[in-house]
């Protein structure tokens, strides 16, 4: 079959190719193709999203059925556990069985259902736009199908978190200081059941009376940047016009048509406008992007009063790149970046939820990576570097649920009662999902409270060279650090044991094993350390004076 439309996303974004088949009413299927064999087929039935297919099938972060049914507290735990048992057993489809046992209604299930495509459709806006091609296939409309979901809903959550800037900084641009009003039958009918609250309070109030940009942005509590994407939003979507009585568009029915505001209409050779209900081109239409001149504005330092905005907004299209902030910029981030909260540096509310926090790394990751600097930003590549360790370890944080936990555990107010088992229950949580940089904070904070608090002051050297994973040099510094806990208490298991581990990343091996058989004296229920001294004697040579020390202590073990 010849798809009646092709392309890449880098000159039509995924946005455009979704609400232009929404503008339109089309039927078929639109086809995206990525790297690493990554890709998906989303059918349209008259504008609406019917179904999301993703290759490979688990691509998108808790798209399952059955997770995301969980997550909106559909089901419990207990019931998500059960039928998951019988799905792959029986290969029924999870809705179903639910629905069979009494534990959804059909109505649940729809719901569930619509949010899976949801969140489809939003983890597509993370492919890679210079990489991802698209292909349009027409079909004829179907019988009503047995779920369907209006495209703005995803297609906001997806510009949100992956915005196309260069698009929405020319509508933005075009939009200047003109009012703009919402059109005639595109008020709450079509678009507030499909917006968060705080967008939906935004359209109201556009409904009530026209306004400008900044009028905008000072009636809601919604950041700038996020303001810029909603009109935008609202412009390719037809939803919106300008009051300046210029020429409406004839593809959006906005604004003029010289403006970006959306997929262009196809012409015949006698200038008609062809029929709106098929794309008749090889590619799904859409506005140029703006020239190289409009884009080549000079970087602007990046000063703290710019800091102090990026922080207040938490919006990701503050979150400027490398090449927007200029030499001087970067340097100044790297050299604040330790002061912010890991949701301002990744430029999400905080609180995001792991999804977004998801979403919003990777679209920093394509400008931050210091493989991707281009030549004129190498003199400042350690800086970038900086930056970008920080974000990962940011997203690694609030992505994992238990060191998401003691993240958010660890900024609670410092007049709150904190006691110290609690403290620790938050390190193993942090140390188990490597959140070294938190382990290292709490253990500080274990510290202050104590100086004399060996195992906080042993946990702490471990987590600074991240379980071992560090070079000799700072290996050493961190067993200077240990060696002073030790002296602190000599009978301390946990400070010995990690001071152990260090030893052993050393290569010193007989030091290494002296601490984990005193650690064993003391606790024989040490299972680690346990384990330790029986690969050392499994290694020792047999006679030796260190495999008979070995083998005298896993006999006393034994016998107990």
């Amino acid at each position: 079959m010849t798809p009646s439309a092709t392309g890449k996303l880098s000159d039509t974004p995924l946005a455009h190719a979704l609400i232009y088949a929404r503008n339109r009413r089309l039927s078929g299927r639109l086809e995206l193709s990525a790297k690493d064999s990554q890709g998906a087929a989303i059918s349209i039935w008259r504008g609406r999203i019917t179904a999301v297919e993703t290759t490979p099938v688990g691509m998108v972060p808790g798209g399952y059925f059955g997770v995301t049914a969980y997550e909106l507290g559909l089901i419990d735990h207990d019931t998500l556990d059960a039928t998951l048992l019988e799905i792959s057993k029986t290969k029924r489809l999870h809705g179903e069985v639910l629905i069979a046992r009494g534990k959804m209604t059909p109505e649940r299930r729809d719901q569930a259902l619509v949010e899976q495509i949801h969140r489809k459709i939003h983890h597509l806006f993370s492919l890679d736009d210079d990489t991802t091609t698209y292909a349009f296939y027409d079909a004829r409309s179907p019988a009503n199908p047995p779920i369907s979901t209006d495209l703005v809903g995803p297609v906001w959550r997806g510009i949100r978190d992956y915005p196309p800037l260069r698009f929405v900084a020319e509508t933005v641009r075009r939009i200047g200081d003109n009012q703009l009003r919402l059109m005639t039958g595109a008020g709450d009918k079509h678009v507030k059941p499909r917006l968060p609250p705080l967008e939906s309070a935004l359209v109201e109030k556009i409904a009530a009376h026209p306004m400008t940009m900044t009028e905008m942005k000072a009636s809601t509590e919604l950041p700038a940047g996020s303001v810029d994407l909603l009109a935008y939003l609202l412009v390719i979507a037809k939803h919106i016009e300008s009051v300046s009585g210029a020429r409406t568009h004839p593809s959006t029915g906005a604004l003029p048509a010289a403006m970006p505001s959306g997929p262009q209409p196809s012409i015949n050779a006698s200038g008609q406008m062809r029929s709106p209900g098929a794309i008749s081109s090889t590619k799904i239409p859409v506005y140029a992007a703006p020239s190289a001149k409009t884009l080549a504005t000079p970087a602007q330092p990046f000063s703290p009063s710019a800091l102090a905005a990026a922080k207040t907004t938490s919006s990701l299209g503050t979150i400027r790149t490398p090449a927007e902030l200029g030499l001087e910029g970067v340097t100044a981030r790297a050299a604040t970046i330790d002061k912010e909260d890991y949701f301002q540096i990744l430029g999400v509310t905080d609180g995001a939820s792991a999804e977004a926090v998801r979403a919003s790394y990777m679209r920093l990751a394509k400008a931050w990576h210091p493989d991707k600097l281009v030549t004129d930003f190498f003199p400042v590549r350690a800086d970038v570097a900086k930056v970008f360790t920080y974000m990962t370890t940011a997203q690694k944080t609030l992505t994992e649920p238990d060191a998401r936990r003691a993240y958010l555990a660890s900024r609670r107010p410092k007049d709150e009662p904190r006691t110290r088992p609690l403290v620790m229950k938050e390190i193993e949580a942090a140390l188990a999902a490597r959140g070294f940089e938190i382990v290292v904070k709490l253990c500080g904070e274990l510290v202050s409270a104590d100086a004399d608090d060996s195992e906080a002051l042993a946990l702490q050297a471990w987590a600074e060279v991240r379980a071992g994973d560090a070079s000799e040099d700072e290996l050493k510094m961190a067993l200077i650090k240990i060696e002073r806990a030790v002296n602190v208490d000599r009978t301390n298991v946990p400070t010995l044991f990690y001071r152990g581990l260090v030893q052993k990343k050393l290569n010193n091996v007989f030091a290494a094993f002296r601490d984990f058989a005193r650690c064993v004296q003391l606790d024989p229920s040490h299972t680690d350390a346990e384990r330790e001294v029986r690969l050392f004697a499994m290694r020792a040579r047999k006679g030796s004076g260190e495999h008979k020390l070995a083998t005298d202590i896993l006999q006393k073990i034994d016998k107990k």
